[in-house]
């Protein structure tokens, strides 16, 4: 590794307190230090990136360090020379060793040569800006770290990158393949890492996807961290990505047969997401992925069912909000026909809002699948229960819009609609006749005393106490507020979630209809309180800068009750110390 003088050579910010959080609320952004940006990137044979990224970056950026592999055979030193060439920078000229040995190596370059870079920002050749104007107020000091948005080829998906890092001595890259930045704390700090408002577009092409024998050099790779980071969850999640990957065209057929790619393949896919699985440790979204992974296996391919309701049960404890465990045991008992175990499962997946989460989200679950086998295990129950009808009606009346399955989905969605209309006769029939002639109260023939006792105990007695502290007793009328002014004002919340650009707040609305909801349902105790509503905290305080820019000019007083509704959701059962 050398270097030529000249020009050659995924948490989220938590503010951990109320006093952050007002401190945020109330600050002037405006006055901030703007950051210096330098960018930082590691290539081999890409021109044809470069020429369509460099010109993108070059008004974002204040330096670049470009680490050129010693085995480039293209025109890639011109091309980033044509389009950065006025702007501080070197190319540096590495031997590859994986993603994070060689990329460190550039991180410390970039620290000794540019140290009136604040930040420094990770980035493959093929990443492109959408943004054309980067506000650099927002690379704060006091972060370790900056999130990015990427946007995939087809523009799907949006994923957040944790990939910016305070230019100081500490930061690094981390693994050799899918590789992690790294960055240590800063003295004093309140706040570690934030979303920026940039935006870049991802395209396939890259010269590992042109390069050939990819699986076996990325496998080897995966090996040698594994040897050199012992139980490292990332790594172990994506080893059981690679080997189902592999698996060959016919794996169930080699599952049966007891040999060949699939069967090898699939057995250490299912060994190593059940390792992840089980380690505590890392990011719980991919542990949660495993499991579902793991639940696939055995079902699709080795009749384990065992397994597989075993692997999905933990999902949902891992993460009950997501829909994809409870769905997957669902149509589970729905595909077995035992309809009666199916419809408790789909009818959880099916009233579940998506949840906001940085990775793995199934749109086509939320919005089609989990709602037609809904309707469908209903449909084929030779004797469904009535009240699931409204339900199923539900569900099928969204399916109609989403699914691609309009002739099944019309065909049960009317029957569903009779059902839940008879239903609905037949209730208020009953509670018709009950209100002409109250019920006799019918005792058993020989009741035992305990037995008759409870029978005929007058309900005015049974007084309990609720154990319930002051920071409990807070809880129903700080939800009451929230409501209220939710229910006032959510027409103007629709408005500017329709016209809001900005991702980080747009992640905002799914939560407040999450607290909305606790104002309709029993007055929760303070653990289900703080579950509910601290997510929702914690994606407000982080994104106070971009909402008091583009909202509170426009809606004043919309803004202003907003504040003062979400300040007080931090008041109650703090007194338990849970914040």
């Amino acid at each position: 590794m050398h270097w030529v003088p000249g020009r050659r050579v995924h948490g989220v910010c938590r503010g951990g307190s109320i006093l952050l959080f007002l401190s945020l609320l109330f600050a002037d952004v405006s006055n901030a230090q703007e950051g210096k940006l330098l960018l930082n990137m590691l290539i081999k044979n890409e021109a044809v990136h470069l020429d369509r990224s460099l010109p993108k970056w070059a008004p974002l950026i204040d330096y670049w360090i470009v680490g050129l592999d010693d085995h480039n055979t293209d025109n890639s030193e011109e091309i980033i020379q044509k389009h950065l060439g006025h702007i501080p920078g070197e190319i540096m000229v590495v031997e590859f060793d994986g993603m994070g040995p060689t990329w460190t190596k550039l991180v410390e370059r970039g620290i000794e040569a540019f140290p009136n870079a604040t930040h420094g920002l990770i980035s493959d050749a093929d990443f492109t800006p959408i943004t054309t104007r980067l506000d650099k107020n927002q690379l704060r000091m006091d972060c370790s770290k900056h999130m990015y948005r990427i946007r995939s080829h087809e523009g799907g998906t949006v994923r957040n990158m944790d990939w910016i890092y305070r230019n100081l001595p500490g930061a690094k890259v981390e693994r050799r393949t899918h590789q992690s930045v790294t960055a240590p704390p800063i003295p004093g700090q309140k706040v570690f890492q934030t979303l920026i408002d940039l935006e870049v577009q991802e395209y396939t092409g890259g010269y590992q996807d042109r390069s050939g024998n990819k699986s076996a050099r990325y496998m080897m790779w995966l090996h040698k961290d594994l040897e050199e980071r012992p139980n490292d969850p990332r790594t172990v999640y994506y080893i059981g990505h690679a080997h189902l990957e592999q698996a060959g065209p016919n794996p169930a057929q080699d599952i049966r047969n007891g040999h060949g790619p699939g069967h090898y393949h699939l057995n250490e896919a299912l060994k190593y997401f059940r390792w992840r699985a089980d380690l505590r440790h890392g990011y719980y979204e991919e542990r949660w992925f495993a499991m579902l992974k793991a639940g696939e296996i055995c079902e699709r391919y080795m009749a384990d069912y065992e397994c597989s309701i075993g692997m999905w049960t933990r999902a949902t404890e891992l993460d009950p909000e997501r829909a994809d465990g409870w769905f997957y045991i669902g149509q589970h008992w729905r595909l077995a026909r035992v309809y009666d175990n199916a419809i408790p499962f789909l009818t959880k997946a099916v009233k579940l809002e998506k949840p906001p989460r940085s990775m793995f989200q199934w749109e086509y679950l939320y919005d089609c699948l989990r709602h037609i086998e809904m309707g469908r295990a209903m449909h084929y129950h030779p004797s469904p229960p009535g009240k699931s009808w409204k339900v199923a009606k539900k569900s099928l009346q969204r399916a109609l819009y989403a699914c691609p399955e309009r002739d099944e989905v019309q065909g049960m969605l009317e029957r569903a609609e009779r059902e839940a209309a008879a239903f609905k006769a037949k209730k208020q029939e009953e509670k018709g006749k009950a209100k002409a002639k109250p019920a006799e109260k019918v005792l058993p023939e020989d009741p035992d005393d305990e037995q008759l006792e409870e029978e005929v105990k007058p309900k005015s007695v049974e007084k309990k106490d609720t154990g319930k502290s002051k920071g409990e007793s807070d809880v129903a009328s700080t939800l009451a507020a929230f409501g209220e002014w939710y229910t006032r004002r959510k027409d103007t919340l629709k408005e500017i979630q329709k016209a809001h650009s900005d991702v980080s707040a747009k992640a905002l609305y799914p939560a407040i209809a999450k607290v909305f909801a606790l104002t309709i349902a029993p007055t929760p105790d303070c653990k289900q309180y703080l579950e509910a509503v601290q997510p929702y905290l914690d994606l407000f305080n982080p994104s106070i800068p971009a909402i008091q820019a583009s909202i509170k000019p426009e809606h004043s007083a919309f803004w202003t009750e907003w504040l003062v509704s979400t300040v007080k959701l931090w008041t109650p059962c703090r007194d338990k110390g849970t914040q």
